[in-house]
């Protein structure tokens, strides 16, 4: 069953929907949730309560998912990252720990070379910075390209969940993440999908300088391996980490194994200075 999380703060006037976890303990700073591309914040159920007994917690609907629109003049990965950035000046909660997955890492990547200042460490779940499929993944990117030329949602969703979730013992993940993405309008998912396709933030991964974690999950079908390794080979400190058995949702269908890797760097990163 589904982790039954603790009443959020909404988080208020923001252009971008969100919610905000108060630490139940001592915080050890903040840690924004950056999720995969058609989904929301809901692909971090499973590390909220792990990571509020000693962080505050922000998650964000990215531009055009979720709760949040996607504005006018957004059509690269850079512009949303610079919302998160108003984002988080809005709450003014100094610098965070960010994790992203998949596009949420991408954009991650963006905020972190556009604005340094903001990040205290950057954690990086099958994420890339120019994409590159993997070869097993490659006959259902040309399915999922035939039904959204298609306009079919509902056949795209299916298809990607079936692809990131195919164990039957995943079927609840698999309805859950198929709803989501489902409910994405054509129009805008077209527009975010070409973002992601065209951005290449690789000429900045050597001028990062922060505590960096790259997590890869090795039966991952959707984003080559190369492409994540090119991560933690440039970004220097970078560190690898790659999780047997796990797929592209890394934080969903290993979430005991993502957590305690998790928090052992997160808790091992100089702490960020704390405000409430």
């Amino acid at each position: 069953m589904m982790t039954r999380l603790h009443p959020a703060q909404r988080v208020g006037e923001s252009a971008l929907a969100g919610e905000r976890y108060a630490c139940t303990g001592e915080p050890s700073g903040s840690v924004l949730l950056l999720h995969a591309f058609g989904s929301c914040g809901a692909d971090w159920v499973y590390q909220i309560p792990a990571l509020r007994e000693h962080f505050d917690i922000l998650t964000v609907d990215l531009p055009g998912h979720g709760r949040s629109p996607l504005p006018v003049g957004c059509a690269r990965v850079e512009d949303m990252a610079r919302l998160v950035a108003c984002h988080l000046g809005d709450l003014g909660v100094g610098r965070v720990h960010v994790v992203g997955l998949s596009l949420g890492g991408v954009v991650a990547l963006a905020l972190t070379q556009e604005q340094p200042e903001l990040i205290a460490s950057l954690v990086l779940v099958n994420a890339f910075a120019r994409l590159r499929i993997s070869k097993r993944g490659r006959g259902l990117i040309l399915r999922r390209v035939i039904h959204l030329l298609r306009g079919d949602m509902r056949a795209l969703a299916d298809t990607i969940a079936g692809g990131i979730f195919p164990a039957p013992e995943q079927r609840f993940l698999r309805e859950a993440a198929a709803g989501r993405i489902a409910a994405n309008p054509r129009d805008v998912y077209s527009v975010l999908l070409k973002a992601l396709y065209r951005v290449d933030l690789r000429a900045g991964l050597r001028e990062m300088r922060l505590p960096c974690l790259v997590v890869s999950g090795e039966a991952d079908t959707t984003v080559a391996e190369s492409a994540k390794r090119e991560l933690a080979e440039k970004i220097p400190s970078a560190r690898w980490m790659s999780i047997p058995g796990s797929g592209h949702a890394t934080p969903l269908d290993m979430p005991e194994t993502f957590n305690r890797i998790l928090l052992d760097f997160l808790l091992h990163v100089p702490s960020a200075p704390h405000q409430g």
